[in-house]
């Protein structure tokens, strides 16, 4: 930790966090195999709903750009679900992993009537954290306190893919923080920047056209032709 937190104070919301996961905790897919990872933020609604990252409306905006038309009807962590499962085959999606900066959704709506009501505190400081994201340190201690508890999680589940040869891409300003912060760097990654997060048909927006280019000449390169050799 990088600032001065109370012990007491950092247990109790170490604790709240486990409890939420026993129920809320969305795992990264495809860490096994890939070698071409995207970063995002947080699960949110149809993450629970299927257990797996971008598996709404960001993940059918991935899909549709990286994918030929077979697969535009199906989220990109849907898709990487369904190959898991055996319900489809594909060499190409072996390459492919999704993980969140925090598996854990920060937004309270995602939440249940009564775990927000059980935990407002730690709900106000997720929404807070994810919406003031521009700041690596908070004025107030429990801010800080979550967000290290968070970065502790990424750093842990990055360390672990520290020896894999990976194109890593970081979507959007949080998880670009996040990755930042979580200080985890490997001479066997390429890390992919500037890239923003599909969310709002992101991978769109003008101003991203260079960065998402080539992004999109890695993945063809590395994912595409990967699965050709095979």
């Amino acid at each position: 930790m990088s600032h001065t937190t109370s012990p007491s104070l950092y247990d109790h919301f170490r604790s709240i966090l486990n409890s939420l996961s026993t129920e809320y905790l969305v795992p990264d897919l495809g860490l096994q195999t890939a070698n071409f990872l995207f970063l995002l933020e947080s699960p949110h609604l149809q993450e629970l709903k299927y257990g797996a990252p971008v598996s709404g409306s960001s993940g059918l905006s991935m899909t549709r750009h990286l994918f030929d038309s077979a697969y535009h009807s199906l989220p990109m962590g849907r898709l990487l679900l369904q190959h898991r499962k055996g319900e489809l085959v594909d060499r190409r999606l072996y390459q492919v992993g999704l993980m969140n900066a925090s598996n854990l959704p920060m937004q309270a709506a995602a939440y249940s009537a009564q775990t927000r009501s059980k935990f407002p505190e730690i709900m106000e400081i997720l929404e807070s954290l994810r919406s003031a994201n521009q700041r690596d340190i908070y004025p107030r201690e429990e801010w800080n306190i979550v967000q290290d508890l968070l970065l502790a999680n990424l750093r842990k589940r990055l360390t672990a893919l520290y020896e894999r040869r990976l194109i890593l891409v970081p979507c959007g300003r949080f998880a670009q923080k996040f990755f930042r912060l979580s200080q985890v760097h490997s001479p066997n990654w390429l890390v992919v920047n500037g890239i923003p997060h599909p969310s709002y048909n992101g991978f769109s927006q003008p101003r991203y056209q260079k960065e998402v280019a080539y992004m999109k000449q890695l993945f063809e390169k590395v994912v595409n032709k990967a699965a050709r050799q095979d």
